[in-house]
């Protein structure tokens, strides 16, 4: 075929007639591939290009199955490695692409037979000169080789070693059998090194955005398939600040800006989607703050702007003199029943802030706007206010129908002030409710009306429990408080037999005194207990990690009202403490970690009673193999310390053992200690 611009525009003509064809049926992808194997080794530029565009397409977007794509990546080894020594940045960075989509499929096929030495070698080669290529200039081909850091760092760390979570399309270190012959155990020291060099992006001086963000799109899929490099990561991704990073030389101010608020929004972005997956349960708090300093810091700088910006308008207006004199500055009170408002209000009668009910605001708002504005306000015009309202009270006052007095009524009209009164304290025969001569004479003196509350509306059961939720709420609050609050002899009440609950608040008080309103108190009988439940267990979940002994003063008292109080034990199927006990297992034990271990043992040892139910919760921690440890080390109390439940415990560890039959494991080492029945023993041929 000749070289003349028709025959490569021919050729790049039928080869898109192929895709058409692969695109209408996949099934014909494979025959395509090998087809153009040898194409893309030809000097024409745009037949390298479309054959390593299609190359990337058929293992990434066209639907192959996994056995077609292992065959077509040991096919392609040669033809990818030819067209990473191109010299166009378009080529290698669709070969190094297609590298790394080939790179666990002839991983696995090297697992599983060790005599193809020359893939191998091929495959070594690939991955040495994507490595070459990483400190291109090109940004394009930078990204290409960062991902492909990313497949053989997945795939040359171990995955999860226990066949019951293991994913069958994982391709991983654990996969290799000891002694294989071509993979070295090393390569997972490579591994490392090449993620130490791909976090090396956060610690540079000079930030660059689109590197960034290339780089935490290919950590955060590292994390989440291979747990073991979470610390590291997060350890680097957490302490990165671009406050404390430069730009390139020769940026300006305003693409400077730009590579902040795009890190900023990558970092944002892609943290908060872990958040949202619970991903990473035991880091949520770490990241949780790491995102609220950026926000933070953005927000401080935006304020900054907008202080300095509102300073120099300010400077630029025209300073208008301070009234010191109130709108209405009437001193005589108006003619008719006088008001409050009336007395002390100072704004024009036309302002529609007269209309205004105060009494909507909340009473701390009220507060904090009349001490803002008494801070603010003139001197001088608080004392001509002052000065308004007390006229305004001594014109009301002059208004005000005159009581007798020593002047208008001399005291020689009552009699002479030495004269004894004729008023005996022990005569009880006087009506006392008659009025005196003095009194039917001068008219001063009338009789005082009669007044009384109107009886409150009944709430409904809706109403109730909101309020009794606010109640709740409010208690909870209380255990903000730092002043202790000690009653009148509560030293000596709180000694012997007869000693109270609560004597002096503390931060846990109001868990007793909600647990004995909702068990022993007038909740039992109006059904307001399960709404006080329902908060405190809310309030526990929140944060049970601190708040455990909340947990077990509660279910304490739930035991107790149920299991001793009462006159007959409740079945455990429709007991509350147990209902109760259930819900907080479930809640606790997904959040479990390693950490966690003596936080659960105090709950399990505090708790008052356990049932088979409730211990065969702990089954999921035992299975899980990144936190079996707490499991079977709390199985492991209960059974030494907990007789009771021994047998109940047994009973569980023994259905762990017989699901895998291991006898090198932790539910095995339990059972020849405890229940060596359980084992059978090796057969004697």
């Amino acid at each position: 075929m000749s070289s003349g611009g028709s025959s490569v525009e021919e050729q790049v003509g039928q080869l898109e007639r192929a895709r058409q064809l692969v695109e209408a049926d996949a099934s014909h992808c494979a025959t395509v591939v090998r087809g153009i194997l040898e194409i893309a080794k030809r000097p024409e530029i745009e037949l390298r290009r479309w054959c390593s565009s299609f190359l990337v397409d058929a293992f990434t977007a066209i639907e192959l199955d996994d056995d077609t794509k292992k065959d077509l990546s040991v096919s392609c080894l040669g033809t990818i490695l030819h067209l990473l020594n191109d010299q166009n940045h378009a080529i290698l960075k669709n070969a190094i692409t297609c590298a790394a989509s080939v790179y666990p499929y002839v991983f696995l096929s090297v697992i599983e037979d060790q005599g193809q030495v020359e893939v191998w070698e091929l495959l070594q080669n690939i991955k040495r000169r994507c490595l070459e290529l990483w400190s291109d200039v090109h940004f394009g081909v930078q990204a290409a080789c960062i991902k492909f850091v990313q497949q053989v760092v997945t795939v040359q760390l171990y995955g999860t070693r226990d066949p019951r979570l293991a994913d069958s399309r994982d391709i991983s270190l654990s996969l290799v059998p000891a002694g294989h012959q071509l993979i070295d155990p090393t390569v997972e020291a490579e591994a490392h090194g090449l993620l130490d060099r791909l976090l090396q992006v956060f610690k540079e001086e000079e930030i660059y955005a689109p590197k960034i963000t290339s780089a935490l799109n290919s950590v955060i899929p590292i994390m989440r398939s291979r747990p073991s490099t979470i610390n590291s990561i997060l350890r680097t991704v957490l302490t990165f600040d671009t406050s404390t990073k430069m730009t390139a030389r020769g940026s300006s101010d305003m693409r400077a800006e730009l590579e902040f608020r795009f890190v900023d929004k990558a970092m944002k972005v892609l943290l908060g989607h872990l958040l949202k997956l619970n991903a990473l349960p035991k880091h949520s708090g770490q990241i949780q703050k790491y995102l609220s300093t950026i926000s933070q810091g953005r927000a401080s700088e935006k304020l900054k702007k907008r202080l300095a910006q509102s300073e120099d308008d300010q400077s630029k207006r025209v300073k208008l003199e301070k009234s010191t004199t109130p709108v209405n500055n009437s001193t005589v009170m108006p003619a008719g029943p006088a008001s409050y408002t009336s007395l002390f209000s100072l704004i024009s009668p036309n302002d529609p802030l007269v209309s205004f009910d105060a009494k909507e605001l909340p009473p701390e708002i009220a507060v904090s706007i009349a001490l803002a504005g008494i801070a603010t306000a003139n001197q001088e015009l608080v004392n001509n206010s002052i000065n308004i309202v007390e006229s305004r009270y001594r014109s009301l006052l002059d208004q005000a129908p005159q009581q007798p007095n020593s002047a208008q009524y001399p005291i020689d009209s009552y009699g002479d002030e030495n004269e004894e009164s004729d008023y005996d304290p022990m005569d009880v025969t006087k009506n006392e409710d008659e009025p005196s001569e003095d009194e039917e004479d001068t008219g001063v003196l009338l009789p005082a009306s009669s007044f009384s509350l109107p009886e409150p509306a009944k709430l409904e059961e809706s109403q109730k429990r909101k309020e009794m939720g606010r109640i709740v709420e409010r208690l909870i609050s209380y255990s903000n408080m730092s002043t202790n609050i000690l009653s009148s002899g509560a030293e000596s009440a709180n000694k012997g037999i007869n000693r109270v609950a609560v004597t002096e608040w503390s931060k846990d008080t109001w868990i007793a005194i909600a647990s004995r309103l909702l068990t022993r108190g007038v909740c039992t009988e109006s059904g307001m207990d399960e709404v006080i439940r329902e908060h405190v267990f809310k309030y526990v979940m929140g944060n049970f990690r601190d708040r455990i002994e909340i947990i077990v003063s509660w279910l304490n008292e739930e035991w107790y009202s149920e299991f001793v109080k009462a006159d007959q034990k409740p079945d455990p199927e429709n007991s509350t403490y147990y209902k109760w006990a259930g819900k907080i297992l479930d809640q606790l034990i997904p959040l479990m970690e390693i950490e966690d271990s003596k936080t659960f043992l105090r709950l399990l040892s505090d708790l008052p009673e356990l049932n088979k139910t409730l211990i065969h919760r702990i089954n999921s921690l035992c299975i899980d193999p990144y936190r079996s440890q707490v499991g079977y080390r709390a199985l492991k109390f209960l059974i030494m310390l907990r007789p009771p439940v021994k047998e109940d415990c047994l009973d569980l560890v023994e259905e762990l053992y017989n699901r895998d039959k291991d006898p090198e494991s932790t539910a095995a080492a339990l059972l020849k200690r405890y229940r060596p029945d359980a084992i059978p023993k090796p057969s004697e041929d």
